[in-house]
């Protein structure tokens, strides 16, 4: 087993490394041995990158060409669209279709109730 002198040192210079506040003071022998154990574990830790370190391209949300406001509705034939309902595909079609007039898409969007994306 190293002394405490080197087990201080080295732990210190670890400390310094990792950029953490550490102290010796009061410490035996088996005491400063597991301070440098975990000291060497948070600086491995530190230098691999792990998989939940990575972006994946999965976790990014796609949003759809158009989709209703946050803390809006559209009332439509499939029922109400809130902002929790992404209008996809199918409820754009709805929508320009159960609202008369045309440019009903673009009317929405104006008025804030449907996003562009």
């Amino acid at each position: 087993m190293a002394s405490n002198k080197d087990l201080i040192a080295e732990a210190t210079e670890l400390a310094a490394e990792l950029n953490i506040e550490i102290t010796t003071d009061d410490l035996n022998n088996v005491k400063l041995a597991a301070l440098v154990s975990d000291l060497k574990a948070k600086k491995k830790d530190a230098d691999t990158v792990t998989q939940a370190d990575e972006v994946v391209e999965s976790d990014k949300v796609v949003k759809p060409a158009f989709y209703v406001a946050e803390g809006k509705a559209i009332t439509s034939l499939v029922g109400i669209l809130s902002g929790t309902v992404e209008a996809d595909e199918k409820y754009v079609e709805v929508i320009e279709k159960d609202l008369t007039g045309e440019g009903t898409l673009d009317r929405l969007v104006k008025l804030g109730s449907v996003v562009k994306s």
